[in-house]
Order: C-alpha cells, then structure tokens, then sequence
C-alpha cells in the first residue's frame, strides 16, 4: 500500500479517496490524476492502484529484465481541503533465470526395427528384425534438471512436430518423454564394420510457474549396427576342391 509511509497532514484524507491518479513514468512536476484500478503498462510489468492506495504490479513473462532494471510510475495523494502530494512509486526487478539446456542422453538401436512392419509389430516380442528379442527402438528419458531457475514448477512441451525423420516422441508435460525408431537412417554405402551414429532433434518449451518460457533440444541418438565383411582363406590340394561359408566369419 503506498500510502503506508505517506504523511497525510493535519487536514486528513479525502473523505472518498486519498490517492486520485496514477500514471507510468517519473515525471513528478504535475499530478496524477485518473486511471484508479485499471492496469498502466510499465517497461516490465503492469500497476494497478486503487484509491485507497492499495497496488499490485504484476511483471510480463519472458521480460529479461537486465540487472538493475526497474519500473517507475508516478502517484497523487490529495487531503480533505484539495491539497496534492505527487510522488513515484519504483518497482525493481530481476530476471528469473530460466535457462534450459539440451538434452542428449538417449540412444535407440537400428538393430531392434523388425524388418516385416505392420502395424501390431511395434509389440516387444512380435518382431522379426535383426535382434527379434530387443525392445531397445524404444528408449525413455527426462528434463527434469535440464533446466534451471524459473518461479515455481517447470511445466514441458513440445514446440516441435512430435513425428521426426526416424521415429515419433511423446513428451509429458512432467518432463519425462518416450522415443520409438520407426524407420532406419538411409545412410547410404555401408562403411565396413563400423556402427554409424545418427540423431535426429526436436525442439522443447520449459514454463515456469510465473509464466517464463524458455526453449532447447531434445537429441536422439541413432545407432545404425553395418556389417562387417571379414577376409577368409583356405587351402585346397591342386585338382581338389574345397567347401565353406563365407558367412560364417
């Protein structure tokens, strides 16, 4: 309540209202007068003062307030006889900090895709790829402490297509999201042995209590399992013959 440290004089309040008016701005050389209970637009938030001189400044999301920023609006009190009183109110604030960072700690595995797809075959144990037994095309992770500072809790969302090149994510609004591979990386020729690693990206929103946003990344990891040709040799008597599988290494 700005009129808490007011000195009112010996004339006493006005009997309907004390302050009557309010504007944005420091100016101080005339008075205030109007705008009681509506919102008057700072730099970095809205006032609202009453005339009883009860205020609420409430700060805009997202305003990156730099250090030492602050807003200044400018009041007028009045006493029973007229006489006026014109004055700033200051309201200092501070940025809230949100920072999120990427998040890159899950891997999904080629190997586990199963090579005939119909629509049932996403089941562990229904497939018949590479490795029928894995279930590693599906991996799980979470933000949660990706992101730090903000107001209260930290609400997730997704600001990307949920469907990639590759595969499909779904993010809760907890932080905690699932990745399911549903198509290899067209890598091109095969590179002798070596696993590939691809990614694919989605990007995230974090939300604070307040209302800050902020946005990063989710990196997929993608491991390709390649082939590896290995060189065989044998022997064979002349005129003989010889037999073998060059699978087999």
């Amino acid at each position: 309540n700005v009129l808490d440290n007011d000195r009112l004089g010996a004339d006493r309040p006005a009997l309907e209202h004390t302050v009557v008016g309010v504007r944005a701005g420091a100016d101080t050389s005339t008075s205030a007068i109007g705008s009681l209970g509506l919102g008057i637009a700072g730099t970095y938030g809205t006032l609202i003062l009453n005339a009883n001189g009860q205020a609420e400044y409430t700060a805009y999301p997202n305003a990156v307030a730099p250090d030492g920023a602050h807003d200044v609006f400018t009041y007028t009190i009045r006493d029973a006889d007229g006489d006026e009183s014109t004055t700033t109110i200051t309201i200092n604030v501070t940025d809230c900090k949100l920072v999120a960072r990427p998040d890159g700690d899950v891997t999904v595995y080629e190997k586990a895709l199963d090579l005939n797809q119909d629509p049932q075959d996403l089941a562990p144990g229904t497939v018949v790829g590479s490795n029928p037994g894995a279930t590693s095309e599906t991996a799980t992770g979470t933000l949660v402490g990706a992101v730090t500072g903000g107001s209260g809790a930290i609400t997730y969302t997704l600001e990307s297509s949920a469907t990639g090149t590759y595969g499909q994510i779904q993010l809760n609004a907890d932080g905690s999201y699932k990745y399911t591979l549903t198509s290899a990386p067209q890598i091109g020729n095969g590179n002798d042995g070596a696993n590939i690693v691809s990614s694919e990206t989605f990007i995230y929103k974090a939300t604070d209590a307040l209302g800050n946003s902020t946005t990063s990344t989710i990196v997929i990891k993608i491991v390709d399992d390649v082939p590896k040709a290995h060189a065989d040799s044998t022997s064979v008597v002349e005129g003989g013959t010889v037999t073998g599988n060059v699978l087999d290494n």
